[in-house]
């Protein structure tokens, strides 16, 4: 996190961290990694299949205490945070808020155009989201949504751009919202999850810079591509100067 940041500040956390509720479903993540390392042009099946994995808990509360521990020392003062969340692991979450001082104003729900198949007895057709800050740091008046903004938002799943990358994978617009909401061009938003890329991606059509973290390789590579599929721009590799496409062509040739 400190490589990725530098000297600088995020102006917004928002972030889709692993929900621990042991996912699989027909989203199976092996699936995932197999199609994303075909895409970047890997050929071969990577690791982390477990991703989503509930050990306790305990471990699960500082899992999220952690990544919020480290990612707000690089945020400003008065940051908001916005943190998506399974509904079993609501209270987990909100425990790992308290740890590190956080303010739960409100809870977003997201509103799905289809509900989602699982074995639980109703359709799964919402994700909640933690809205907050620092306790004692409210955001400033000119950096909070609209008064007309509501709770709920409406918004439709991503096609399969997103969803072939990553069986969690969120529409653009989840994400969109509180950049406009909260930070002004060329303002920075943090993202510790990078998953599909739909943050990244986000951030760049509305102006901002995302800096983001992924510990997946195929994850990455795939969502790498997805970017410069949007952009019409080459990712570069840092400290290299190689771009992606250099960098999959050596590989499919070893």
């Amino acid at each position: 996190m400190a490589r990725l940041m530098g000297n600088d500040v995020a102006q917004l956390l928002a972030t889709d961290p692993p929900y621990l509720v042991s996912y699989r479903g027909d989203n199976h993540p092996a699936e995932h990694h197999r199609k994303a390392g075909r895409v970047a042009g890997e050929g071969k099946e990577l690791g982390n299949k477990h991703w989503d994995d509930y050990i306790d808990p305990e471990s699960s509360v500082e899992f999220f205490a952690a990544l919020l521990r480290v990612a707000l020392k690089h945020c400003t003062e008065r940051v908001p945070v916005y943190q998506w969340h399974a509904t079993r692991r609501q209270a987990l979450v909100e425990d790992a808020w308290k740890q590190n001082g956080l303010l739960l104003h409100q809870t977003i729900i997201w509103a799905k155009s289809r509900g989602v198949l699982t074995r639980s007895m109703y359709l799964w057709a919402h994700e909640p989201c933690f809205f907050g800050w620092r306790q004692g740091f409210m955001p400033e008046k000119d950096r909070r949504p609209p008064p007309s903004e509501r709770t709920v938002w409406e918004i439709a799943q991503p096609d399969e751009g997103g969803r072939a990358i990553h069986p969690t994978a969120k529409a653009l617009e989840i994400f969109e919202r509180p950049i406009r909401y909260h930070t002004r061009p060329g303002e920075i938003v943090l993202e510790p999850f990078n998953g599909s890329g739909s943050q990244m991606i986000a951030a760049e059509r509305l102006g901002r810079r995302c800096r983001s973290m992924e510990l997946s390789p195929a994850f990455v590579d795939a969502a790498l591509l997805r970017w410069e599929k949007a952009t019409g721009r080459q990712a570069v590799l840092d400290g290299d100067g190689r771009t992606f496409a250099e960098i999959a062509k050596e590989r499919a040739s070893c």
